[in-house]
């Protein structure tokens, strides 16, 4: 369903001219829009583009929605907040039905990622442990030299893998000895098994630790002052 799903990307409305152009080529295209930041922005794109728009609206243009739901915005899972969004359409879940996120992997994958950590040669009597020190936000970020220390601290006791897109922060970090470095080396789908093998992620409030959520892979997630870990976490009973 996602895969054929319309998804505004980021870089389609970057700049005033992108944006324009979008609009005018999907003018009322849509029959529903779900806005789900509560960007006042959002929601008049999604006014333009769609016959009828669904989100909070708590950040303003509120009146501009079609239908307005309501939430626990502080203290409610980003995750069941979007769920919200599907009541006025009367989409039941099963009874005592879970809202735990999954990917779902292919066998296939699982070998290539069962592969991939072969090649790596890591100690097999050594759990396997692993470091994401990315977030697309430079506010969120907690200092290198603290990721760097933590491999440190670990490194002889467990088999550790950074990851991140590139290895424009985990070349800051020193190796050594059971350290090893996938940064920019995995696709998407790669990215998501060779999370699954993991015993551990460690990581920043970003893509890692949601990924590890829906592959069931225990995590720890750093936090900033300017996330709040009941709305933005990880949605999964096994986080810390």
């Amino acid at each position: 369903v996602l895969l054929n799903t319309p998804w505004l990307a980021r870089n389609e409305s970057m700049g005033w001219s992108n944006l324009l152009r979008y609009i005018q080529k999907n003018f009322k295209k849509f029959d529903v829009v779900f806005e789900l930041h509560t960007e006042p922005r959002n929601i008049i794109l999604g006014k333009l583009i769609g016959k009828n728009l669904i989100g909070f609206g708590y950040r303003g243009l509120g009146f501009l929605l079609t239908k307005q739901c309501k939430t626990d915005w502080e203290n409610r899972s980003i995750v069941k907040q979007n769920i919200d969004l599907l009541k006025p359409f009367l989409i039941k879940g099963k009874k005592n039905q879970t809202l735990e996120p999954k990917i779902y992997l292919t066998k296939k994958e699982l070998e290539k990622a069962a592969q991939i950590m072969t090649d790596l040669g890591l100690d097999p009597k050594l759990k396997i442990i692993g470091i994401h020190p990315g977030v697309s936000d430079n506010y969120r970020l907690w200092p290198l030299e603290k990721f760097s220390e933590l491999v440190q601290s670990i490194k002889n006791n467990y088999n550790v893998i950074l990851l991140d897109d590139n290895d424009s922060k985990t070349k800051f970090i020193e190796k050594g000895k059971n350290v090893f470095d996938l940064s920019g080396k995995l696709n998407l789908r790669e990215f998501f098994s060779v999370v699954s093998k993991l015993d551990l992620l460690v990581g920043l409030e970003s893509l890692s630790v949601h990924v590890a959520s829906a592959v069931n892979t225990r995590t720890i997630e750093i936090h900033s002052s300017t996330t709040n870990p009941k709305v933005m976490g990880a949605l999964l009973n096994k986080q810390k």
